[in-house]
């Protein structure tokens, strides 16, 4: 058995942005694994997690900025301690990366995760070429892109309302334009059964329903729309990428015209809709119109923390999931419904004035400034336009009683 694993990989990337990748913990986040935590000193603490459950623990053995580091390893469930040498060398722009892991033993369990190393480092280093490059993680863009906007798991017992035994499935808000699931013709209220013989009754199962599959493969979708269950034939799409502008201004324009829609979009559906109608209390669960404003204010917020912690060079560990007593302050502060339209378009002006004010050194991260446009340009208009329609339904409601 071979007591060394090593790896190369060139990179047209400077030095400086390859070790950066290397030991910061946001960056690693986006090429390497899923979470991290570091002390970047020697003897500092090295903690990488992945959401299959697999982690790894260390600490910093050698660090010399932008030449070398090195790290001791010991993966959850792995017979022992390894070790990781880094070496970057650069020239005119382009870096050689060489990965060399060491310290297996012998037998059984070691011949065993062997496999694992390499299938990690390969993978790894051709993402870190990926995302230092072109700024795309292989891990989201080589995934196929299914192109539809979810809104709500539905029980086994909500699907035998709908006459399904099913035992659970997923209301969309509709199908992303362009795309496989709109050109199927799959439509707002539809609820989805299952993907490609895989059922879904989760939002954590459409991605795993896919996972076997690439982009341009077609696949049976089991949906049920209007109490009738049927099948659609939906061809799997390549997963857009954000056309995001080179300049901070130039981006912030680009968000501020998205958000002049949402702004008209809301100021049609508010149209005549009186203060009684705005707080009518639907049942336990359900918020009201300015309840919904309330939330979409607060996701605003979580929106440029999020930010504010890219431009940081930290991590977004998570944010609060909607707790009741956040949107009753935000309510019980902003009490009518001009008061809480006033209070969410200073919100979104002061995320427009925050992209404006990116600095260069973000920009240049082109990872970390595509994922900021996948969440601006694409993820949140959808997430607000899905919420206009609960205000709808929720005006709909208050007026039939």
């Amino acid at each position: 058995m071979s007591e060394s694993l090593t790896f190369t990989q060139a990179i047209q990337a400077s030095c400086e942005a390859v070790y950066y990748a290397l030991t910061n913990a946001a960056a690693l986040t986006e090429w390497f694994c899923d979470d991290a935590r570091i002390n970047l000193q020697e003897n500092g603490r090295l903690h990488v997690w992945w959401r299959n459950h697999y982690y790894v623990t260390g600490e910093f053995t050698r660090l010399v900025p932008n030449e070398a580091l090195a790290f001791t390893w010991f993966g959850r469930g792995e017979p022992g301690v390894t070790q990781v040498a880094i070496e970057l060398a650069g020239e005119n722009g382009r870096t050689q990366v060489q990965v060399t892991h060491t310290g297996f033993g012998q037998g059984e369990a070691w011949d065993a995760a062997l496999p694992g190393y390499k299938k990690g480092w390969e993978s790894g280093l051709a993402n870190l070429k990926s995302v230092l490059e072109t700024g795309l993680d292989k891990r989201v863009y080589d995934v196929p892109f299914i192109g539809i906007l979810p809104t709500a798991q539905l029980t086994a017992e909500q699907m035998a309302e709908l006459g399904s035994d099913a035992v659970g499935g997923i209301r969309i808000g509709g199908a992303v334009g362009g795309t496989g699931a709109a050109a199927a013709g799959l439509q707002e209220e539809d609820v989805l059964v299952s993907l490609a013989g895989t059922p879904i009754p989760t939002f954590q199962d459409i991605g795993k329903a896919v996972s076997a599959h690439k982009a341009g493969d077609e696949i049976a979708v089991v949906l049920v729309r209007d109490g009738v269950t049927q099948t659609a034939h939906m061809k799997l799409s390549q997963r857009p990428a954000p056309n995001v502008p080179d300049t901070a201004v130039a981006y912030a324009e680009t968000v501020r015209e998205l958000y002049d829609q949402l702004r008209t979009e809301l100021d049609d559906l508010l149209a005549d809709v009186t203060e009684e109608e705005a707080a009518h209390v639907l049942d336990e669960d359900g918020w009201n119109v300015k309840e919904v404003l309330a939330h979409l204010v607060q996701s605003e917020r979580n929106l440029q923390l999020s930010l504010a912690l890219q431009i940081s060079d930290q991590p977004a560990a998570g944010f609060p999931n909607n707790p009741p007593a956040w949107t009753k302050a935000v309510t019980a502060v902003y009490p009518t419904l001009g008061d809480m339209v006033a209070l969410w378009q200073r919100t979104l002006a002061e995320t427009v004035a925050l992209v404006a004010h990116f600095p260069n050194t973000l920009i240049q991260r082109k990872a970390t400034y595509l994922n900021t446009g996948t969440t601006l340009l694409l993820g949140f208009p959808s997430h607000t336009r899905t919420h206009f329609r609960q205000i709808r339904e929720a005006i709909q409601a208050a007026r039939q009683a």
